[in-house]
């Protein structure tokens, strides 16, 4: 039975929710009044926070639609590439997906700069703040962005001149946020999360044309938000779809 069904009763009352179930759960501790705590769990998603999220990442691609597109000299296999990592800042970037236990973590050796290099004094290599920092950052610049609750933690490139997001989330921390810096820089390693996300098929199809309905009626922007959704539910491009627009609809 599609997940809409039920949605009024025969007296015109309003019935269930429309929901996804949610392949990997996010599961959590809320506190239910003084000294009562609860066990959520996000085993269901409903159509008001997949549609909040799909318009989230449907007007970040709308804003960056040319790089929806094959260069001039790029093979597919990099096109691909590039896209499912630009995917993978659309969801931190909109905090979409939050539902979501998605993402993975693995071990990144630092680079030799962090213990070895010298840095200039004109040039920040550490940074805590709301900000970036006002001197010009060194390449490998560690920044804690405290304008969030998570605190999460930026690294610089000199080469793409770009903040990158090494740590989404350094709020667990219980020390000052100088010590984690000083630590990651003469450390032996730290860990890098990161969203895994299966959409190599489909950017393959949008690259060539071939998006079929969804992409006839969304265009680039809206098929890839589909498809980044319907790849964390399991779900297909055009069922995603569907759910969405018959929400809509109501």
């Amino acid at each position: 039975m599609p997940p809409w069904r039920g949605m009024a009763t025969a007296r015109g009352m309003p019935g269930p929710k429309p929901r996804l179930r949610n392949s990997s759960p996010i599961i959590h501790e809320s506190e239910n009044g003084p000294g009562s705590v609860e066990i959520v769990s996000t085993d269901w998603i409903y159509a008001d926070e997949l549609a909040a999220d799909e318009r989230k990442l449907r007007a970040f691609f709308k804003v960056r639609a040319p790089q929806l597109k094959q260069r001039p000299g790029e093979n597919l296999i990099k096109a691909v590439r590039r896209i499912r990592e630009l995917a993978a800042v659309a969801l931190d970037h909109c905090d979409a997906a939050m539902w979501r236990d998605g993402k993975v973590s693995g071990f990144v050796a630092p680079p030799r700069r962090y213990a070895r290099a010298t840095w200039s004094r004109f040039h920040a290599k550490k940074h805590v703040g709301t900000l970036p920092p006002k001197r010009r950052p060194a390449n490998g610049c560690l920044w804690l962005d405290t304008s969030h609750a998570k605190r999460p933690l930026r690294t610089y490139s000199t080469k793409t001149k770009k903040w990158v997001t090494t740590l989404t989330d350094t709020s667990n921390w219980t020390d000052s946020p100088a010590k984690l810096l000083d630590s990651l820089l003469l450390a032996t390693g730290s860990y890098h999360e990161r969203w895994h996300l299966s959409i190599d098929y489909a950017i393959r199809r949008m690259l060539a044309g071939q998006m079929g309905r969804v992409g006839r009626s969304n265009g680039k922007p809206g098929y890839l938000a589909a498809a980044i959704l319907a790849d964390l539910l399991g779900e297909t491009i055009p069922r995603i779809a569907d759910f969405l627009n018959h929400y809509r609809r109501r």
